[in-house]
């Protein structure tokens, strides 16, 4: 099935809606799966917790999910009602909104397609804010070959990792609540992958990326890290460097840190394993990262 074929699906799906809520004056949560060898099935998910145990029980050619939410554009604003269908084939996904009133009979605004970009720039947020949406919407799964993009708006940057590669998330200690975005390779990982974006005060002078990243260089060299290196280019420098240290249940990790330096502000990635693991084990593992951290984009 192509993308054409599934906004097909979707605009079927929001149609049924449209009419549950005529009939009902709700919308039942309804996950419509196809199959190119055997009949559609259409499931009620009154818990949408279920929805990931499902798709990965049926593995469907393509499915639909549609669902009565509340929008809102700003924390400030008020909630408003709406019809939310989800589609999906394959990696490609595709969403409509369609807002509507309740007054003496159901009024319906126009439908809302998001594009392409707009959900690939919202998928990672919406991702970590519902678990399960974030299943609907694929996040969970591995990179296919060339990799993948993830846009990460809450932390200020965009990253790419390789095939094979996926996303998960941990608690974040510096924020009560907050998740914190991890990445490793799917088979015989051995570590994974951090980021955090560092922003300049507005009141700082005029950036000079290679001048603050020599600084770093010096700071490294004097410190107990190991292997400092640093790679200057016209717009950007790299600092790279290893160190032991210890985690607070005592075990023992080797962390391979870069801090990247450009006009925008600064992007420290790094990788982390136990320090029993050998150097050979990693490489691979390690000659990724140092690609990933050539690739963020800051936003």
């Amino acid at each position: 099935m192509n993308r054409d074929d599934l906004l097909k699906h979707v605009s079927i799906a929001m149609d049924v809606a449209k009419d549950d809520l005529l009939k009902r004056g709700r919308v039942l949560p309804l996950l419509v799966m196809t199959f190119p060898d055997r009949p559609t099935i259409m499931a009620p998910v009154p818990e949408k917790k279920i929805i990931p145990s499902i798709l990965m029980k049926e593995r469907p050619e393509a499915f639909t999910y549609a669902v009565e939410i509340w929008v809102r554009d700003s924390e400030g604003q008020e909630t408003r009602d709406a019809i939310q269908v989800i589609g999906g084939t394959g990696p490609i996904r595709v969403m409509a909104t369609l807002e509507f009133q309740k007054k003496d009979k159901i009024v319906f605004d126009k439908v809302r397609w998001l594009s392409d970009s707009d959900l690939a720039r919202s998928v990672v947020d919406r991702g970590l804010l519902d678990d399960v949406m974030g299943t609907v919407l694929d996040l969970w799964s591995p990179a296919p070959a060339g990799g993948r993009v993830y846009h990460v708006a809450r932390s200020g940057f965009e990253i790419w990792v390789p095939e094979g590669w996926r996303m998960g998330w941990e608690q974040d200690s510096k924020q009560p609540g907050g998740k914190r975005t991890t990445w490793w390779r799917i088979g015989n990982p051995h570590g994974s992958v951090r980021v955090t974006r560092y922003y300049r005060n507005a009141t700082s002078s005029v950036p000079d990326p290679l001048r603050e990243a020599r600084i770093e260089t010096q700071k490294r060299r004097e410190s107990p890290a190991e292997n400092v290196q640093i790679e200057e280019h016209s717009e950007y420098a790299i600092v790279s460097w290893n160190e032991g240290v210890q985690h607070p249940d005592g075990t023992k990790l080797r962390v391979h840190a870069w801090s990247r330096y450009e006009k925008a502000g600064c992007v420290f990635v790094s990788f982390s394993y136990e320090e029993k693991i050998q150097p050979s084990e990693v490489e691979d593992e390690l000659a990724s990262v140092s690609a990933i951290v050539k690739r963020v984009v800051l936003l």
